[in-house]
């Protein structure tokens, strides 16, 4: 038998004339932009800008190795919503199987210059104009506040290298906030710093966007949505009336996944009294 909630809601649904709809998903593929390697050094003079490899961990000597990886997000509209992403990198050489991968927001640019150590790069180059090292953003005149990159912590997401092969890591929850507020500012897309490992043995080897292979570069690829271009119209009628109201109503509560039919007009992925606010600032309006 329906129940009474249920049956309420078709009602309210064939009364009111309210259109369910869902926006679709759009996915996008993006290239690595900037790849770097931060090589533990005292005096901040090696790099591996222009390199074909940058690592993650710790080296059998025991210098630490930090990754930097940035993305390109301006091909998504500032209001889109992030709803899903993989990373792809490519794992080239590695001590031991079972090491953690972090993922943490860079809070400072940096950057990628001519430097080259060639194929065996676990060691770095010396260091040229415009680098990121251990010490520097941009060598050799702007610095990071600390030694090492300046990045958040905890990480927003940590994975596990298994061995040499190519890795398609689905973004955690952090990793899509991270990239969510990318997109809404472009202005603080420092991309990600990696670490691994800083106690044992562990640095392991990704391909750059530089590597010779195109196939092991490192991609990323997004899926998002974007909200229409009147969101306080929740029934896709060009007006914000108390039709509005009751799908608002009806989907008030929902905490994870709704769409804008649903009341969701923040594009936040659930339906509060902030919805609610943005839908009643504009009730009585029409949409271009």
């Amino acid at each position: 038998m329906t129940s009474g909630k249920h049956t309420a809601r078709l009602v309210a649904a064939a009364l009111l004339g309210v259109v369910r709809w869902t926006a679709p998903a759009e996915t996008i593929e993006l290239p690595s932009v900037r790849d770097n390697t931060l090589y533990e050094d005292a005096l901040g003079g090696l790099s591996n800008g222009a390199g074909e490899h940058f690592f993650v961990g710790t080296t059998g000597g025991g210098g630490i190795r930090r990754g930097l990886l940035r993305f390109d997000l301006a091909p998504i509209p500032e209001d889109a919503r992030i709803t899903g992403a993989v990373i792809h990198l490519h794992l080239s050489r590695t001590p031991l199987a079972g090491t953690p991968v972090r993922f943490h927001r860079a809070l400072a640019d940096w950057g990628e210059g001519d430097s080259n150590a060639g194929d065996r790069s676990g060691g770095g180059a010396p260091a040229k104009p415009g680098d990121a090292t251990w010490l520097h953003t941009f060598h050799d005149a702007q610095f990071w506040a600390a030694a090492g990159g300046d990045f958040a912590t905890p990480a927003s997401g940590t994975f596990t290298a298994n061995g040499v092969g190519f890795y398609p890591w689905t973004a955690t929850p952090g990793m899509l906030d991270d990239l969510q507020v990318w997109v809404n500012d472009p202005s603080v897309n420092f991309g990600w710093c990696m670490t691994g490992d800083e106690e044992e043995v562990s640095a392991n080897r990704f391909d750059t966007r530089e590597n010779i292979v195109p196939s092991n570069r490192p991609r990323l690829t997004v899926e998002y949505v974007v909200p229409p271009p009147c969101p306080a119209d929740l029934n896709g009628d060009g007006r914000v009336d108390l039709a509005d109201v009751s799908a608002f109503q009806n989907g008030f509560g929902i905490s994870e996944g709704a769409t804008p039919d649903q009341g969701d007009t923040d594009g936040d992925g659930d339906v509060d009294l902030l919805d609610y606010r943005l839908l009643a600032s504009a009730l009585g309006s029409t949409c271009p």
